[in-house]
């Protein structure tokens, strides 16, 4: 499945009990790639555990990476009415057969203490009695720098059983598993499912400011003339809590909202503590959430309100995850602030260095993880983070804002004239379609070019790839 969906599909839709039992029985790794809102978690509640709770008497971990997401989880078991009577197997009721709970967590109780037969009350012998729904899977890269993600991952590939890797952002990680691990996950057990995101409009900013003034200035136009609510992604929670005090000097208090880790140092608001940012029925209680990645994935926020996100991370997936939180589908515009070249190649610089240069041994997640950063970092000084995102996620029927079109499509033919690496054709169509150049014949693009004063022209050539016996027509683009 490549094309965005015309029509809603959801996992319950696309699989089978007969395909759950044969990846139990078989202990199966499966790949559930589905962008948000196609039903990962509906999935989990209503179809896998309840038929492994029914039908096996194995031990389920429920794991994800934020405590919010596990509090989501547990009201979930309550709204599927997942009855804990109704599943005594063996003696053991659904408290003794299921955890949920953080990765953090798992690695605090059965990893560090080493112990997680005893802990689990029942009758565990080996890593056959238990299945894992990693929900959030990416979690084991994108938080390489707690410490705990390699052991934690580790520890479970090491049992033989059932395992579901669950996120929208997870093809990393399945890289990594199918290199250290002798169980694969094989096409046949990934289960994809794209997203429509024909609501939302890219649009790139540039504030590189130290304390984000232009991005305070966008908020205040936003705030002023309007009534709509923003989001602002930012992992500097003493800037985002200068930029709260300064709003709320102007608007009223109880309608900003910060939001990060209760482990910064800072009076903290929390919708896991308190739920002062989102209501019960999850939209927005107030005009503006001010967050670091805290709200970053797994937190379904249902606000038609919400038109304006503002995101100022570095991570190509925890900026999907960022953009895939609201699941309505009224208009929403996703402000990029893309990151200076100067920065970037600080960035670069830093990676490599501990990937060769540190005294300090790396463990083979955290080498995967930087290689793939730095591969990142890469891609965004080349072209930009707004191109980089809109190529990931162009399957899904993402717009671009029309200034953006223009400067996407100019800075992928820049880099590949100065270059001189054969272009890719469907990109280029891609992006022209976008800017309402419909052309795809190598010679009405050029007469389009020339039209819209385009500085480009692209040339063909047959030639064989890789040693393939058929040669194929390679285009190359050459400026004027």
């Amino acid at each position: 499945m490549n094309e965005a969906r015309d029509k809603p599909v959801y996992y319950s839709d696309l699989i089978k009990d007969n395909q759950i039992k044969t990846w139990l029985d078989n202990n199966d790794y499966i790949y559930l790639n589905g962008d948000t809102g196609t039903g990962k978690t509906t999935f989990v509640f209503t179809r896998l555990i309840d038929y492994a709770l029914t039908y096996t008497g194995k031990h389920i971990f429920l794991l994800s990476n934020r405590k919010l997401l596990t509090q989501q989880h547990r009201a979930a078991l309550k709204k599927y009415g997942i009855d804990t009577m109704y599943y005594e197997l063996n003696g053991f009721s659904i408290n003794h057969r299921l955890s949920i709970m953080t990765y953090q967590a798992f690695f605090e109780i059965y990893i560090k203490k080493n112990d997680i037969e005893l802990q689990l009350e029942c009758g565990v012998i080996n890593g056959d009695d238990y299945i894992f729904i990693l929900d959030e899977c990416h979690y084991f890269l994108t938080d390489h720098w707690n410490n705990t993600t390699y052991k934690t991952l580790n520890t479970i590939l090491k049992f033989s059983t059932a395992t579901f890797f669950i996120s929208a952002t997870g093809n990393n990680v399945i890289n990594y598993v199918n290199q250290v691990s002798d169980k694969k996950i094989t096409p046949e057990n990934t289960i994809p499912i794209p997203q429509n995101y024909s609501n939302i409009t890219l649009k790139s900013i540039k504030d590189n400011t130290k304390h984000r003034r232009e991005i305070v200035k966008l908020i205040y136009h936003i705030l002023d003339n309007t009534s709509d609510k923003i989001m602002y992604y930012y992992n500097n929670t003493d800037v985002l809590c200068s930029i709260a005090d300064e709003l709320k000097i102007v608007y009223d208090p109880e309608k900003i909202k910060v939001c990060y880790s209760p482990s910064d140092e800072h009076e903290h608001t929390l919708p896991s503590e308190k739920d002062d940012a989102l209501t019960e029925n999850n939209t927005i209680n107030g005009r503006c959430i001010l967050t670091t990645k805290i709200i970053d994935n797994g937190i379904d926020i249902y606000d038609d309100d919400l038109k304006h996100l503002i995101i100022d991370l570095s991570e190509s997936e925890t900026i999907i995850q960022a953009i895939g939180r609201k699941r309505t589908k009224t208009p929403l515009t996703v402000y990029i602030n893309e990151t200076s070249k100067t920065i970037l190649m600080r960035s670069i610089a830093k990676k490599e260095y501990k990937l060769h240069d540190s005294k300090k041994p790396l463990n083979a997640l955290l080498k995967y993880q930087y290689n793939i950063m730095i591969q990142d970092y890469k891609t965004f000084y080349d072209n930009s983070v707004i191109s980089v995102i809109y190529d990931k996620l162009k399957h899904t029927k993402i717009k671009l804002d029309k200034d953006d079109k223009y400067s996407i499509l100019l800075d992928y033919l820049d880099q590949y004239a100065a270059n001189q690496k054969p272009i890719d054709k469907d990109y280029i169509k891609s992006l022209l379609a976008d800017i309402g150049i419909k052309a795809k014949q190598i010679n009405m693009i050029n007469q389009s070019f020339r039209f819209n004063n385009i500085p480009y022209e692209l040339t063909e050539k047959r030639k064989r790839i890789n040693g393939n016996r058929n040669a194929s027509n390679i285009w190359y683009v050459s400026r004027l």
